[in-house]
C-alpha cells in the first residue's frame, strides 16, 4: 500500500496532462416524484498502471499538492464534452453538478475561466450546477461571496457540498447566497430512527427551508432513509439506494437494453420548476384564518398533488401518516421497489372541487369528506400548478379537534 500511494504521489502530475480522469454520475432524485433531478460528476482516475483508482486514494495527494483546481477545471470540461454529445444524440439532459474545492478559489480569476469554458462548449448555463465545498467559506470567504454573485449573474445554481462537515454551517448559511445545501454522509452513517443524528439532520433541513434554499441528503442506502426524508420535506436524495456512480458509457448500454431505464431520463424542465416552486410557495401561518392558526402546534398535515386521476403524497409529517392510517388508508409512503411509486389514493368530487376554487381565489379553503366512511373536517391551500401534467399541489390540514 506504500509503495502504491507513493507512485500516486510521484505520477499524479503526469496522469493530469494525459487527461487520465474521467467524469462518473450518479444520479439526484426529486423526493416529490422519484424522478432524476440532476446528475453528479464525480472523479475516477483510469490509470495505464493501476486500473481504476479511486477518489480516497488520490484527492489526499491533489490537495496536499496544491492540484485539486486542475482537477477540477478538467472534470468541467470532460462534462461538457458529455453534454454535448448527449445533446447532438437528441437526449435532454438534466442539470449536472460539477465540484469545486477550496483550493480553487485562491485564484481570483477561476470563475472567469470557468464561465468562458462554458461559454465555448455552447452548453446552456443552466445545464451546469457548482457544488462548492464547505470548507471554502473558511478559507476565501470574501473571494467566494463574489465568486457566487458572478455565478448568479451569469445564469448558474450554486450549491454547498458536505454542510455539516466543518465548523462554518451555521454562519455560512447566513452569509452566503447558495440555492441548495448537500448534507454530509455523516449525518446517514450513524443515523437511526429517534437518534441524535436524527435530529441534527432534521433541524439542518427545518432551517435551510425557512432560508428559501433547496435541501439534498446524500449517502441514501435504506427504504428507512428515503421514508425519513420525506417525512422532512427534503427535496432531493442521493445514495447507493438508487444508483452507484458509473460511467457514461454504463447508462446509454441501460436505455438500450431498457428503454425504462430510470436513471438515463430526467424531468422536464416546467417540472422541475414547478417542484422547486412548491418549496417557497407554501403558505406559512402567516397566511391561515385565525380558526385553523390556533390549532398549528402539532396537525396532521402534507403536501399533496391532484392529477386526472388521484391524489400523490409529496411530502407530509409523521402526523398525517398517522391520521391516515387511523382511517384506513394503509397504504406505505412507497413501494418495496428501489425506484419508488407514490403513494396516491383516488381523488374525491369534493376536494377536486375545494383545490380549483383555492387555486382560483388563492386561498385557504375549510372541507368535510369522508374517508371510509368517517367524516373529517380540515383546510387546504393549492400552492402551484404544472400545465403540462395537468397536476396541481396544494397543502392540506386536519387539525385533531376538527375530526368529526
Amino acid at each position: 500500500m506504500e509503495n502504491r500511494q507513493q507512485w500516486i504521489r510521484e505520477n499524479i502530475s503526469e496522469a493530469l496532462k494525459n487527461r487520465e480522469f474521467e467524469a462518473w454520475y450518479q444520479p439526484i432524485i426529486r423526493t416529490a416524484s422519484g424522478a432524476v433531478s440532476n446528475y453528479e460528476a464525480l472523479a475516477r482516475w483510469r490509470s495505464p498502471k493501476l486500473g481504476l483508482v479511486h477518489p480516497t486514494e488520490f484527492i489526499p495527494v491533489l490537495e496536499e499538492m496544491n492540484m485539486n483546481a486542475q482537477l477540477d477545471e478538467m472534470m468541467l470540461c470532460n462534462v461538457l464534452t458529455d453534454i454535448q454529445k448527449l445533446m447532438i444524440e437528441g437526449r435532454d439532459v438534466p442539470p449536472i453538478s460539477v465540484n469545486l474545492s477550496q483550493t480553487d478559489f485562491k485564484d481570483e480569476s477561476v470563475v472567469d475561466r470557468l464561465i468562458v469554458l462554458v461559454n465555448l462548449s455552447q452548453v446552456p448555463h443552466d445545464k451546469i450546477i457548482f457544488e462548492i465545498t464547505e470548507s471554502a467559506c473558511v478559507d476565501s470567504p470574501d473571494v467566494l461571496k463574489d465568486a457566487i454573485r458572478k455565478f448568479h449573474t451569469a445564469g448558474f445554481s450554486v450549491w454547498m457540498d458536505d454542510f455539516g462537515s466543518g465548523y462554518s454551517s451555521l454562519n455560512a448559511l447566513s452569509q452566503y447566497d447558495f440555492d441548495l445545501i448537500k448534507s454530509d454522509i455523516c449525518f446517514l452513517k450513524s443515523f437511526h430512527s429517534g437518534g441524535k443524528s436524527a435530529t441534527v439532520l432534521e433541524h439542518v433541513l427545518s432551517m435551510a427551508q425557512d432560508l428559501h434554499m433547496m435541501t439534498l441528503v446524500e449517502g441514501v442506502e435504506s427504504h428507512e432513509h428515503v421514508n425519513f426524508l420525506k417525512k422532512l420535506s427534503c427535496d432531493r436524495m442521493q445514495g447507493f439506494l438508487f444508483q452507484k456512480p458509473a460511467p457514461i458509457a454504463y447508462y446509454k448500454q441501460q436505455a438500450k437494453v431498457n428503454p425504462n431505464f430510470p436513471f438515463f431520463k430526467g424531468e422536464k424542465k416546467q417540472e422541475a420548476e414547478y417542484y422547486d416552486s412548491i418549496r417557497f410557495k407554501e403558505p406559512g401561518p402567516a397566511t391561515m384564518p385565525e380558526e385553523l392558526a390556533r390549532y398549528m402546534k402539532i396537525p396532521a398535515q402534507a403536501t399533496l398533488e391532484l392529477t386526472d386521476n388521484d391524489f400523490r403524497l409529496l411530502f407530509s409529517n409523521a402526523e398525517f401518516l398517522e391520521f391516515m392510517n387511523d382511517h384506513g388508508v394503509k397504504k406505505d409512503c412507497f413501494s418495496d421497489s428501489s425506484f419508488r411509486k407514490l403513494w396516491a389514493v383516488e381523488a374525491g368530487p369534493v376536494i377536486r372541487t375545494i383545490v380549483e376554487t383555492s387555486r382560483k381565489n388563492h386561498s385557504w379553503e375549510m372541507f368535510v369528506d369522508e374517508l371510509n366512511g368517517v367524516k373529517v373536517m380540515g383546510w387546504l391551500y393549492a400552492i402551484d400548478e404544472d400545465p403540462s401534467r395537468g397536476a396541481i399541489s396544494f397543502k392540506v390540514v386536519f387539525p385533531p379537534q376538527f375530526h368529526i
